[in-house]
C-alpha cells in the first residue's frame, strides 16, 4: 500500500513539473516590420526582462511571439520591446485572430456516459462541419459505433 501512495505522489509531481515547464505565449503586432537592427535589439531586450523568453517573428516581421517556461506580465515584454524604437499595436493578439492556428477542430466524439445525447451533439457537430466543409465530409457514424 506504502508503495502505490509513493508512486501515486511521484507521478503526480513529474506531472505538476511537466505542465509548470509548458511554455506560454504572448503575441504582438508591430505597427511597421521590424528591421533585422530591431529584431535584434528586441531579442536582447526581452531576454534581458526574462532569461528563459525566447522571441519569435512573422515572415512579414510585423508579428512578434514571445515564448517562455516562466511567462510573465505582457506588460513587461511590451515596454522591452517598445524600448527598441518599435510601435507595437494596443493589446495582445490571440493566435486564431493571427491565423496561427488555420486548421478548424474536426469534430470527436467524447463519451460522457449518456450515449444518445453523446451521439446526439456528435452528429450535430459532423452535420455543422460538413456543412462548412463539403470537400473534407465525415461520417456521421463514430468510429466506435461501426
Amino acid at each position: 500500500m506504502m508503495l502505490r501512495t509513493t508512486a501515486l505522489m511521484l507521478v503526480l509531481g513529474a506531472g505538476l513539473i511537466a505542465r509548470a515547464q509548458a511554455p506560454g505565449f504572448h503575441y504582438f503586432q508591430a505597427a511597421q516590420p521590424l528591421t533585422t537592427a530591431q529584431l535584434k535589439l528586441a531579442t536582447e531586450a526581452v531576454m534581458n526582462a526574462d532569461p528563459y523568453a525566447e522571441l519569435f517573428h512573422s515572415d512579414d516581421r510585423t508579428i512578434v511571439q514571445v515564448k517562455s517556461p516562466q511567462l510573465q506580465p505582457e506588460a513587461l515584454y511590451r515596454a522591452a520591446i517598445a524600448a527598441q524604437a518599435v510601435t507595437l499595436l494596443p493589446g495582445t493578439r490571440t493566435p486564431d485572430e493571427l491565423g496561427v492556428n488555420p486548421a478548424p477542430a474536426v469534430p470527436v466524439y467524447v463519451p460522457t456516459g449518456h450515449e444518445a445525447a453523446d451521439l446526439a451533439r456528435y452528429r450535430a457537430a459532423v452535420e455543422a462541419w460538413n456543412a462548412a466543409h463539403p470537400d473534407q465530409p465525415l461520417s456521421p457514424t463514430p468510429v466506435h459505433a461501426r
